[in-house]
């Protein structure tokens, strides 16, 4: 499945040029720009609701906060949300929706759970994920 990178083009410019520091409003908003439904970012990703197409979009989205966002923590946002997005496919699909190898997926889903700064919720699915990818 591949994503329109021109889709989110009004949400990436805002967040891009977003003067505010690094926290999880703008990621809150880009998942509410993916699905109005959700309470933010990482309801999103660990709600189970998400369909796998969302979670593709989410995927792309976080994906250029993660290469183009202005500040590391951004960046690391971007990264976490992410790996958040590919676990959840995992978990809730089967379906990776990457081209990432399994050794690499588990490595990030490790960092993942280990990240004492990341909501539980978020640490449990990276978990689950991650023995997903040990069952194949």
């Amino acid at each position: 499945m591949r994503v329109d990178p021109d889709a989110m083009h009004e949400t990436l410019a805002w967040v891009l040029n977003s003067e505010s520091a690094c926290d999880w409003s703008i990621a809150d908003h880009m998942a509410r720009e993916l699905d109005p439904r959700c309470l933010g970012a990482i309801d999103l990703i660990t709600s189970g609701h998400a369909t796998l197409e969302t979670l593709v979009r989410a995927k792309a989205l976080f994906k250029t906060l993660r290469l183009e966002g202005e500040t590391a923590e951004d960046r690391q946002l971007g990264s976490q949300l992410y790996a958040g997005a590919i676990a959840a496919a995992i978990v809730g699909f089967g379906e990776p929706a990457t081209r990432q190898r399994p050794e690499s997926l588990r490595r990030a889903f490790v960092r993942m759970q280990e990240n004492l700064s990341l909501p539980p919720s978020l640490r449990q699915l990276a978990r689950r994920a991650e023995r997903a990818l040990g069952a194949e």
